[in-house]
């Protein structure tokens, strides 16, 4: 009776070959997000200097659920950079949810909903207490791409994948670099309307060579951002 193969060591092979053998148009897209990720993560770091005293709880809380969604976008893009594009989709539907959630609170202004949320008190549905309520403009892309997401982090035959050496060719993969994609340009609306408000007001005041920067750096992401819509 042969011994059984090392599965740990089978997949790392398998992973390596994906890896290796992805064509070059998902690399090069692949090195495009992570440059946007980098770009998103030093506008953060320049911008935290002014929430460091006298932070409100929500100020507190949405910088940082920002360094998290950063850190859950890098896990989503090594996955990717592996083809397990099928575990990267069972961590997106979070991400969104996060900044959808984050958004609305922000938008409504809604000291309330934002206590339910920050004191684990309510689970805060996505359908009825965000989407739902707005009537213009026109949502359903977001509902849509929300209840898609979803089918990848419940219980079912397509959460998860099957890992072959053939992975780095299949559409998932595509699909789901996009869908990261999709995550790190909403991720930078987040970041750039509800997180950095206060520091922008604060550089351009008080530190007009970093507001200099923070202006440099938008730019910049704007540039790559073109990069992956053109492609």
């Amino acid at each position: 009776m042969k011994n059984n193969r090392d599965f740990v060591k089978k997949v790392d092979e398998e992973l390596k070959n994906n890896k290796e053998k992805m064509n070059i148009r998902e690399k090069k897209k692949l090195q495009v997000l992570r440059n946007l990720i980098n770009i998103e993560y030093s506008i953060f770091e320049i911008s935290i200097a002014d929430f460091m005293f006298g932070m409100t709880t929500e100020e507190d809380a949405y910088l940082s659920m920002e360094y998290k969604m950063l850190v859950s976008l890098y896990t989503c893009l090594k996955l990717n950079e592996v083809s397990l594009y099928g575990e990267a989709k069972m961590i997106y539907r979070n991400i969104y949810e996060t900044l959808i959630v984050l958004k609305g609170i922000r938008v409504k202004k809604s000291r309330k909903l934002f206590e339910q949320w920050y004191n684990l008190n309510k689970n805060i549905s996505i359908q009825d207490k965000i989407l739902n309520p707005i009537k213009k403009p026109d949502n359903s892309n977001l509902k849509q791409f929300y209840k898609y997401l979803c089918t990848y982090c419940h219980s079912n035959p397509v959460m998860g994948q099957m890992i072959n050496e053939d992975d780095h060719k299949c559409g998932e993969l595509k699909e789901s670099i996009i869908m990261l994609e999709i995550l790190i340009l909403m991720n930078y609306f987040f970041l750039i309307n509800f997180v950095t408000t206060k520091s922008k007001y604060n550089l351009k005041t008080y530190a007009p060579d970093h507001f200099g920067k923070y202006k440099d750096l938008k730019k910049q992401f704007n540039l790559k951002k073109k990069i992956c819509i053109i492609d």
